[in-house]
This record gives C-alpha cells, structure tokens and sequence, in this order.
C-alpha cells in the first residue's frame, strides 16, 4: 500500500462531513466530499482485512489430512470440512474475520458454491466459482449426493479463498478438544473424584454433521430420533450432557450407521 493511500486511510470521513457542513458548502461539494467519505472508509476496510488475513496466516494452526478418499482406483487422505472449519473458525473470529458460503445453485447434474471471507470493517472477499458434478454412484440417494456434492463444493471453496494447504500426517494437536488422537495414548488411572469434562460446542456441531453423513435419516425429525436413540445408548439425554470421555465410542456407533 502507497504512503499516499496509507495517509488516506487515517483520516476521519465523519470530520470532514462535519467541517464541510459548519462551512456552508454548496450541496455538490458536500456529495463530493461523501463519496470521498466513502472511499476513505472502503480504504480502511480493505486494510484492516489484509492486516486481518496477514495475522490469520501467520497464527493458523497446521491443518492435516486425516481422512481416507479415492480418486479413481486411487486411494488418497483429504482434510474434512468440519476439521477444516474447527481450526480456522477460532484464528478468523480473533481477528475479526468470518466465512459464509452464497447459496448453492444447481445446474445440470452439477452444484456451484462460492465461499466468502468477510471482515468485520465490511470489506470481503470472494472465492471462485467451485462447479462440483453430482454423482450417482454409491449408496446415497439423490438428495444425499446432492449434499456431498455441496459438502465437496464447501471444502474447495474454503480452502481457495483462505489459502489453505492441507498436510498429510496424524493431527497430533487435535488431541482432547477435537476427540481426535486418543487412542494412541496411554490410558491414565480412572480418578473417581475428578470433575466430568463435557464435549465442547464444536464437538458437539461435529456429532452432528457425522450423523447427518452417516446415513441415519434425511429430515430433522429422523436425525433427532436417531441421536436421541444413540446416546440413550450411552445413558445420555442430549448432546450436551456427552462427556469428554465418551466422545470417540459415540462418534463410532455412528459412523457405523443404522443396523439394517
């Protein structure tokens, strides 16, 4: 950014409007000085943003590939979506960034997203248009392929506009808080009188979203019956009261999906 452009972003619009005023200028000038305004605020934003994403990038945590797919005859690992977004959630809101996705269009077998990095000053800015093909293979019906093609959309929408590479490798940092990694430590003696740690928010979200993937119903009501019926497997009421502790074994029973 220019020395000009950077002294430009300091000045007060609102001030100037003022004086303008207070001075009796004539209305033409004073229009002038508001799309003055107006720039100078859309300057502002635009550097808040970038000093915004500066910091995103240098605070993201590494994200990794922890997922198994196939391309072709291929195997291969991918970072799902809901990892994704439990990293970079946390890092964007500090620094007063978010991301929302325009509404997903459909045309002829195909999907088309567009993901949106927002900041709080308003400026934003927008991925590419990510054309997914809707398959037809596989067990899920027409309505299921249409949201994995639409959950596929998302992943490559997000990871173009923030500028995201995911690594190959075991997130190692997920440990506890994303219930992920623990079966790869040593069990520790059961201590009866320490307090229960309840699942966070977003593990609570990622329950969800694995249900919803799992092929345990289409509509709300049929997803709700379901989890209602898994965790009362566990003696547990709602998703809320999921300890900690228990978090892998119910994502498990989910991710085998309803008995036939």
């Amino acid at each position: 950014m220019s020395a000009k452009t950077t002294a430009l972003a300091t000045l007060d619009a609102q001030a100037l409007l003022s004086q303008a005023i207070e001075k009796g200028l004539d209305v033409a000038s004073i229009e002038r000085l508001v799309a003055l305004g107006k720039d100078m605020l859309a300057v502002q934003a635009k550097q808040a943003y970038d000093e915004a994403m500066a910091t995103f990038h240098r605070d993201c945590p590494t994200i990794y590939k922890t997922a198994d797919g196939q391309v072709g005859t291929a195997k291969t690992k991918y970072a799902p979506l809901d990892e994704i977004m439990d990293k970079v959630r946390p890092v964007l809101g500090a620094n007063g960034l978010s991301v929302s996705w325009r509404a997903p269009r459909s045309e002829a077998g195909k999907v088309v997203r567009v993901c949106r990095v927002s900041h709080a000053l308003g400026h934003f800015e927008e991925s590419g248009e990510i054309v997914i093909p809707v398959g037809s293979q596989g067990a899920a019906n027409p309505a299921q392929q249409v949201g994995l093609a639409i959950a596929y959309a998302d992943r490559y929408a997000v990871k173009d506009i923030l500028g995201l590479a995911p690594e190959p490798g075991e997130d190692k940092d997920g440990d506890e808080r994303n219930g992920r990694g623990l079966a790869d430590r040593p069990a520790a003696a059961p201590n009866p009188n320490a307090p229960v740690v309840l699942i966070s928010e977003q593990q609570g979200k990622r329950l969800w979203a694995t249900l919803r993937k799992s092929g345990w119903g289409e509509t709300e009501q049929e997803l709700e019956t379901a989890m209602h019926d898994i965790l009362a497997g566990f003696q547990i009421t709602h998703v809320r009261d999921v300890p900690e502790s228990q978090l892998e074994a119910i994502v498990n029973a989910i991710k085998a999906g309803p008995k036939k």
